[in-house]
């Protein structure tokens, strides 16, 4: 880039100056107190604003203006920037697009990072200390040392690293790994836990739940057992109790059963026994009746003796004879007769053979029906089968109402044991995650941490690999700095020492096999070596970028020929790049016979 021309409406002792600059050396000239130093910090500040040194440029006359803008081409485009320096708003006009905000040295705002990474693009770095040590070299400024944050980034837009912020992009590992872990592989870890510590943590946390949780479910399952237990048990109470409960009535229907068929059987048997007598009375009667039917012709048996008229003894004793028989007879006949009176009187009191039959088939048919419901009963409670007594009946009932009482005490104790148990599981069940939840749970943060571990790994792995080719590429680039250090040194002494950069820039020189610091030089060698490197700086910082070269009388201590050798140099870099050299002696036209002059 090159700035074209400056207009200062009201700047320190500036009021509407406007002044024109070539692309290559500009050679500003004046008095003391001609404004040189203000015009150069003028383009500073217009960039960069002011920091600490505002009121040195606070305008003279006119307080309440305090302005000055700027036209400058970067990559053949035209821009125009303008800066109130009372409010830091800057206005800036890239082909007729603006651009404007309150841009302050010490602002967080967002427009100021918009701002200035269009900074970093026109000159490469956006910062405006940096600004200062590298292409802005002020008067007596050559010996200021840098900073370590300041070394820092000089090595990284000097090694071509800043292309890429590759410091930055080390700090950003660094972030991201130590948002991820406390731990630190080298040096003191963090004070905070990070996401892999709190992942750990929690998976220590869960782990120690899953202990209480596994023994809790443990004791639960224990529970369950019993309760199972109790259950089974309850169970079959209450079965053999509901068995009870229907068996109890069928014992007293059984027993009534066993009564009625008592009963009926004695019944029964009495009505058989007086069907029974009744025949042997119907029988008995018609043996009699046919008994007391005589054959009426034994009543003529005493005839026979009249054949025996003749023979009179013996008609006697035939008439003796049948006269006993007759008697004998008569006598047995009338025993028969008084059987059969009596006989028929039994019958008279006995009922009928057909009504001894009806009753008879009335109870064998009642006997039958009890004898059925007492097989069926017996069939669905065998052990009754094997009572027939009523006696046994009753201590039967007896034994199992008293069974059936103790299982109803026992099912009532057995249930209230299993609403304890459960109350107890509840109680033991509350507030517990279940192991396989907690599992499932300490599994996914063993993922997790998995996961989290590898990417600090893989952090750390890229932090040390970066870091260590940075050092290395950095290292090999000192080198070089060194080289093209001890050559412009060289040319402007004449003298052939070899210049060591080392880490934090500091510089050694070796001579005729002699090393020695940079601190026995002269004070005029040290500010030509400084200026040296300097310039290979502002040479290596280009990065085919067109930088400028700000220079504020910085040879006040050179001799004449060093002064020659250092302005040759200056002029061979004005042919590519734009430079500012400000300066109170005239005779330094004689050294830039081809530069553009300014006269203040």
């Amino acid at each position: 880039m090159h700035i074209k021309h400056i207009i200062l409406s009201n700047f320190g002792r500036f009021k509407d100056k406007e002044i024109a600059f070539s692309p290559h050396l500009n050679l500003i000239i004046g008095p003391n107190e001609a404004g040189k130093s203000t015009l150069l910090n003028s383009i500073y500040g217009i960039f960069f604003g002011f920091k600490n040194m505002k009121e040195h440029y606070l305008p003279w006359n006119e307080p309440s203006s305090f302005k000055a803008g700027l036209s400058f081409v970067h990559e053949d485009k035209s821009f125009s920037l303008e800066r109130n320096f009372l409010n830091d708003e800057v206005t800036l006009i890239e082909d007729k697009k603006k651009f404007q905000a309150k841009i302050s040295p010490q602002g967080r705002r967002s427009e100021r990072d918009i701002y200035f990474k269009k900074v970093q693009d026109y000159f490469g770095l956006s910062d405006p200390l940096l600004f200062r040590k590298t292409i802005f070299i002020g008067q007596n400024e050559l010996l200021r040392k840098w900073t370590e944050e300041e070394n820092v980034q000089l090595k990284s837009l000097l090694s071509g690293l800043s292309e890429h912020d590759y410091d930055q992009i080390l700090n950003e590992l660094e972030v991201k790994y130590f948002q991820l872990t406390k731990s630190a592989p080298n040096g003191m870890n963090k004070r905070n836990n990070r996401l892999l510590e709190e992942i750990q943590e929690q998976k220590k946390q869960l782990e120690a739940q899953l202990q209480i949780s596994k023994e809790t479910y443990e004791n639960i399952e224990s529970i369950k057992h019993k309760s199972s237990v109790l259950q089974e048990e309850t169970t079959h109470l209450k079965k053999e109790s509901k068995f009870l409960e229907s068996l109890l009535p069928h014992i007293s229907k059984f027993k009534n059963l066993l009564d009625k068929k008592n009963l009926l059987s004695k019944q029964y048997e009495e009505k058989n026994k007086l069907k029974n007598k009744s025949a042997q009375l119907s029988l008995q009667y018609q043996l009699l009746e046919e008994q007391s039917r005589l054959d009426k012709r034994i009543f003529f048996l005493p005839l026979v003796s009249l054949v025996f008229v003749w023979w009179w003894p013996v008609a006697l004793s035939l008439l003796v004879a049948t006269g006993a028989i007759l008697t004998y007879v008569v006598m047995a006949q009338r025993k028969i007769l008084n059987q059969k009176k009596d006989c028929s009187h039994q019958r008279a009191y006995l009922p009928t053979q057909t009504s001894l039959e009806k009753d008879l088939s009335e109870v064998a048919g009642q006997l039958h029906e009890i004898k059925s419901e007492i097989v069926e009963i017996c069939t669905r409670y065998p052990k009754l089968s094997k009572i027939d007594d009523v006696k046994d009946c009753d201590i039967l009932f007896y034994e199992n109402q008293k069974i059936f009482t103790s299982h109803q005490k026992k099912i009532e104790e057995k249930t209230f044991a299993m609403f304890q148990i459960e109350k107890n599981m509840a109680l033991s069940q509350k507030g517990i995650t279940p192991p396989s939840k907690l599992l499932d749970d300490i599994s996914i943060l063993e993922e997790q941490e998995k996961s989290v571990k590898a990417k600090t790994q893989g952090l750390y792995w890229a932090h040390k690999i970066l870091m260590e080719s940075i050092q290395e590429y950095r290292q090999s680039f000192l080198e070089t700095l060194s080289e093209d250090v001890s050559h412009l040194f060289s040319h402007i002494t004449q003298k052939h020492p070899h210049v060591s950069i080392l880490k934090d820039f500091q510089l050694k020189l070796k001579n005729d096999a002699q090393e020695f610091s940079s601190s026995h030089l002269s004070f005029g060698a040290k500010e030509q070596l400084y200026f040296a490197l300097r310039l290979v700086f502002i040479q290596k910082l280009t990065h085919n970028k067109s930088l400028p070269l700000f220079l504020d009388d910085p040879f006040v201590n050179f001799d004449e020929h060093r002064l020659k050798s250092s302005c040759d140099l200056i002029e061979k870099y004005a042919q590519n790049h734009q430079v500012f050299f400000v300066t109170h002696s005239q005779s330094m036209i004689n050294y830039f016979p081809k530069a553009h002059l300014i006269s203040l």
